[in-house]
């Protein structure tokens, strides 16, 4: 398995939704799996993430931002499957105030 990191300090509402970044993002992750052939994508949101309190959304309780994470990694799963039907995406859910992965 090749290990390619690229940590991107955006949210994954850049592919779950179309705005200007997901074709940049896109095309980054083409040209790197072109270059590496790797098998898999980690995407990780995180919780209280600053990208999303910039476009407008906050949340009153956890459940609450968890299940907008979730919604939002999904979108872009279903996108990056799409694109690399043979790349395995996997989603990660990092609670930043208890310092651990939730799902």
């Amino acid at each position: 398995m090749t290990y390619c990191p690229w940590p991107v300090p955006l949210c994954t509402c850049n592919l779950s939704e179309m705005r200007g970044q997901k074709s940049f993002i896109t095309s980054q992750i083409l040209s790197a799996h072109k270059l590496h052939q790797f098998d898999r994508v980690v995407l990780i949101n995180h919780s209280d993430c600053g990208a999303y309190k910039l476009s407008g959304k906050s949340f009153e309780k956890m459940s609450d931002e968890d299940d907008f994470h979730s919604d939002e990694l999904k979108g872009a799963k279903e996108y990056l499957g799409k694109a690399l039907p043979e790349v395995m995406v996997e989603v990660r859910f990092f609670n930043k105030k208890e310092g651990r992965f939730e799902w």
